[in-house]
């Protein structure tokens, strides 16, 4: 008898895989290159179309196929560091995420941009480490799979428009540099002549422009749900629609300021969390930004309204600043190098 090369099942999963990838993105006008014949941890390129425009917004996508994925606890495992490292890098510049297909199910899971998890998983061991898929809710026997992965292929479409990772760190320097200005700001708006024109104008751009990416996955229009064109907060025509005479004067600001200044400061107090847990990340590639972010530890600040946070901050004295960087790193550095031995 003749005998044939056996095609393996994980050649058959990645060809399921991106049919079903291809079959649930068709309808968006998205481009779609093919980047498996060079494949280094990275499958696809997807470039979004706004109508006939290509307006130069694109993502990078692994594409993984599955005999079976956990619905309860969807991830993709058995991660080198060699691969966390090149996400990392590569989603630095350009939105990556982790595309998840169970073949058998025919169901598509996927990660948000993969960055800040690739980076938590570095540890400069040959451990390996797993991603969690986004969690889209439990669905039950009678819970339509073209409904999830419909809802998936929105997501991703849409995901090629979120800030990089290079934009949210340059917003966030910005923003901590200017942390007792945006405070400063929020009190002349509470505690100034109610009665006067707002005239802090520039302050308030900047601080919408840096927020407005921050918050890319804050749901703003909510905190601010009795304003007209809510949707519109990040622009100053959102404020001057928002007045009690037609002319924006202080009483009309503290009810849109401060829901997204608070949101703001949970965010940054989130970044501060994530960037902390990429430390092996951050020494090696900018441990400037390392030191201002644990520096600035906003989370000391968090109070229920913006007064509070304004008496929080103190008089003459930034409260929230820590200042044993250099200890911290060295516990971390201990903790790490004790982990890597045990490893070993």
């Amino acid at each position: 008898m003749y005998c044939f090369p056996q095609r393996v099942s994980q050649h058959k999963n990645e060809t399921k895989a991106l049919a079903i990838f291809l079959y649930h993105l068709r309808n968006f006008g998205g481009i779609i290159r093919d980047l498996r014949e060079s494949d280094y941890g990275i499958d696809l390129e997807y470039e979004f179309v706004s109508g006939e425009n290509v307006v130069g917004r694109f993502l990078k996508i692994q594409l993984k196929g599955f005999e079976r994925i956990s619905s309860k606890n969807p991830k993709i495992g058995n991660l080198k560091q060699s691969t966390l490292n090149y996400w990392a890098e590569l989603s630095y510049r350009v939105n990556t995420v982790v595309v998840g297909v169970d073949v058998v199910r025919e169901r598509m899971y996927f990660t948000f941009p993969v960055f800040w998890d690739a980076i938590s998983g570095i540890n400069n061991t040959n451990e390996r480490k797993s991603i969690a898929f986004a969690n889209m809710g439990r669905c039950s026997a009678n819970t339509d799979i073209n409904d999830l992965n419909q809802a998936a292929a929105i997501l991703i479409h849409h995901m090629a428009l979120i800030p990089t990772v290079g934009e949210l760190l340059l917003r966030h320097k910005n923003i901590l540099a200017r942390i007792g200005e945006i405070i400063e700001l929020c009190s002349v708006c509470i505690f100034n002549d109610q009665f006067l024109e707002f005239e802090e104008f520039d302050e308030l751009k900047r601080l919408l422009d840096d927020s407005s990416a921050l918050l890319w996955r804050q749901d703003i229009q909510k905190a601010l749900e009795g304003s007209d064109k809510n949707y519109n907060w990040h622009n100053l025509d959102f404020f001057r629609a928002n007045t009690r005479d037609g002319t924006l004067r202080y009483w009309d600001m503290p009810d849109k300021l401060n829901p997204i200044v608070i949101s703001l400061f949970r965010e940054l107090a989130s970044l501060r969390t994530k960037t902390l847990n990429g430390l092996c990340y951050w020494l090696v590639k900018d441990r400037d930004y390392l030191e201002l972010v644990y520096k600035h530890n906003v989370s000391k600040l968090l109070g229920e309204n913006i007064e509070e946070i304004i008496k929080n901050y103190g008089i003459g004295e930034c409260t929230y600043v820590e200042k044993d960087y250099d200890a911290f790193v060295m516990v971390r550095i201990d903790e790490l190098e004790g982990k890597k031995l045990m490893g070993e």
